[in-house]
């Protein structure tokens, strides 16, 4: 093990020298990196699949994926592809690194109107991923970094998976496998009425609806046994109450209007009742 490691830093750092550790999870790491063969306009972050993994043909074909779904980007969504080695013995690829604070870190000082404005970008981030046939499948604050100019961009495309309902009215999910993951507190419950939503974009857009309640009630909508607030809490939109509930509970008709409905765009007037929010 400490051999293969050796080898694969010295593959990798003829041209993408290994400068600092910025993260590591079960299948991969991340340290931020420069080109040594070329010139970049945006700082870099190399994501390399643990070598242990190596001959893992399962965890391969997610890696590579995620770098599938990183070169359709276009920077809409996420951070934008920089160069990918995926068919060799320790893949990795180099992608934009994203500055700034993950939603999880903020601090309570931060105004909800703030919070609901990040949540807006997440919403038009998700709304750009689904029309180009993608799931992100592991929405959740840890996953979405709050830019320092502003802006909120989602990260982590590691559990993203193909879109199977493009077309809207039907669901052609029965016997569709795929790898789902994620982080159970933002999973959408298996036990569906039609089955569908573990997979279709309702996945995200029940996510992003736990989020929203997260922030505007300061709990989880179903932890410890609990339903959601069943009233706009003060100073919360009954409209954007209402979506969020239906999100919550997988109603096919948020899987048609998408996130930019389920947030109501960038207007203040759609999250707020006109009381001080």
């Amino acid at each position: 093990m400490a051999q293969s490691m050796a080898k694969y830093a010295m593959d990798v750092s003829r041209r993408y020298p290994l400068l600092a550790a910025v993260g590591r999870g079960q299948q991969a790491a991340l340290w931020r990196t420069r080109d040594l063969e070329g010139f970049s306009l945006f700082p870099l972050v190399i994501k390399s699949l643990h070598p242990a993994l190596a001959e893992d043909r399962a965890a391969r074909a997610m890696f590579c994926q995620e770098a599938e779904v990183l070169s359709c980007n276009g920077q809409a969504w996420g951070p934008r592809l920089y160069d990918r080695h995926t068919q060799i013995k320790y893949p990795f690829f180099v992608r934009e690194y994203s500055v700034g604070v993950a939603f999880a870190q903020l601090g309570k000082n931060v105004a909800r109107k703030q919070q609901l404005m990040w949540l807006a970008d997440v919403a038009q981030a998700l709304s750009s991923l689904h029309a180009g046939g993608w799931v992100h499948g592991d929405i959740k604050p840890a996953n979405i970094i709050c830019g320092p100019h502003g802006k909120a961009r989602l990260v982590d495309f590691g559990s993203a998976y193909r879109r199977f309902d493009m077309a809207l009215d039907v669901t052609p999910w029965r016997g569709w496998q795929v790898p789902l993951s994620g982080s159970v507190a933002y999973q959408p419950p298996a036990d569906t009425a039609d089955g569908a939503a573990s997979y279709d974009t309702r996945r995200d857009l029940y996510a992003l609806a736990v989020i929203v309640h997260e922030v505007c009630t300061g709990r989880h909508p179903f932890r410890n046994g609990r339903e959601p607030e069943a009233q706009a809490p003060l100073g919360v939109s009954k409209v954007l109450w209402r979506r969020v509930l239906a999100a919550l509970t997988l109603d096919p008709a948020v899987r048609r209007n998408g996130a930019v409905w389920l947030m109501g765009g960038k207007d203040r007037w759609s999250w707020s009742s006109g009381r001080a929010a």
